[in-house]
């Protein structure tokens, strides 16, 4: 397997360590709930 795929799947595209990948799935996930919250919400008005 060359370095630079190597490098990719253990850093992923912006080269975060692990906090920083935990801050970007938080910040996703929270993105998600709202953006569900506010779909189900003015289906219902």
């Amino acid at each position: 397997m060359s370095d630079t795929l190597l490098d990719f799947l253990t850093g992923g595209i912006a080269g975060l360590g692990w906090w920083g990948m935990l801050a970007v799935l938080l910040v996703f996930t929270q993105l998600t709930i709202f953006a569900v919250t506010l779909y189900l919400h003015r289906s219902q008005a």
